[in-house]
């Protein structure tokens, strides 16, 4: 696997501060991930399009954060996991349901209804 630079603000080229721009509009800071991502513009644009489009589907902060955190369990992205631990604490997501979530994320699918029943999510 490539090692992505992790670019910064001062290390981008002058038309790709745009982008960075909306990186930082978008979640408030730049993500290392995202700063890895600027070194590929079309990259960078595919994963803000689709943040914009999961931010339009309905779902609570909390779910979201919940949806994310089962992703990257299912995944086994560790550092993704990591990302969206931190995320949810910053939405206020219960600890118990975090710790859950990120431990055994397939089975809880399965189990959602009787975990979390004022949750909307369907599996």
């Amino acid at each position: 696997m490539i090692a992505l630079p992790t670019n910064t603000k001062q290390q981008v080229p002058k038309d790709q501060l745009q982008m960075i721009e909306k990186i930082e509009e978008a979640f408030g800071f730049v993500p290392n991930m995202m700063a890895k991502m600027l070194t590929s513009e079309p990259l960078t644009q595919a994963y803000l399009d689709l943040n914009s489009l999961f931010d339009q589907t309905g779902f609570s902060c909390e779910e979201k954060q919940i949806i994310l955190l089962a992703n990257s369990r299912i995944n086994g992205c560790q550092y993704c996991l990591a990302a969206h631990r931190k995320m949810a604490l910053m939405h206020k997501v219960d600890t118990n349901i975090i710790d859950q979530v990120s431990r055994r994320a397939k089975k809880l699918i399965i189990q959602s209804g009787r975990l979390w029943p004022n949750l909307r999510l369907k599996w």
